[in-house]
């Protein structure tokens, strides 16, 4: 595994062991670390320094923590590529990108046998989590652009 996407794992990962407010002068450090991250992995993938699985899901999840729909389609496409080179866990963060990139629109058909398969919580399970995570809510301004983007379509 590429020795530079282990780092830059390990630093998003390392990020995210302590909760932080959207809005605080923090949470603006953590978002401005996170697209220096996503700018270098975006260039290694160009580069086509993607080996193993592993690569694939270092630089997926770091994708995963994108602004764009294109850095979550992307996170997407890389964990579904780690996920065929047969790391199991990868198919956790391609559903979740898949989720993300079609914000909160969900398929009625999709059961909780079909989560399960692709290591996702039922259904239930997110919405109350998602509950949780939503109150109080970050101001506008700090939102990611898929975010502002999707509320804009639903006006």
């Amino acid at each position: 595994m590429s020795g530079e996407l282990r780092r830059l794992f390990g630093a998003d990962q390392a990020d995210r062991q302590t909760l932080v407010m959207a809005g605080t002068p923090e949470y603006k450090r953590l978002r401005e670390r996170d697209t220096q991250r996503r700018q270098r992995v975006t260039a290694l993938v160009a580069d086509g320094a993607l080996d193993e699985a592993d690569d694939y899901y270092h630089a997926a999840m770091i994708l995963h923590h994108g602004e764009t729909l294109d850095d979550i389609w992307q996170a997407h496409t890389l964990a579904s590529a780690a996920a065929d080179r047969g790391l199991h866990s990868a198919r956790w963060l391609a559903a979740a990108a898949l989720d993300r990139w079609r914000v909160w629109i969900t398929d009625p058909t999709t059961t909780d046998a079909d989560r399960t398969a692709a290591d996702v919580p039922p259904l239930a399970e997110q919405l109350e989590r998602a509950e949780a995570m939503t109150d109080p809510q970050p101001p506008m301004e700090e939102a990611p652009t898929w975010l502002k983007d999707a509320l804009e379509r639903w006006r």
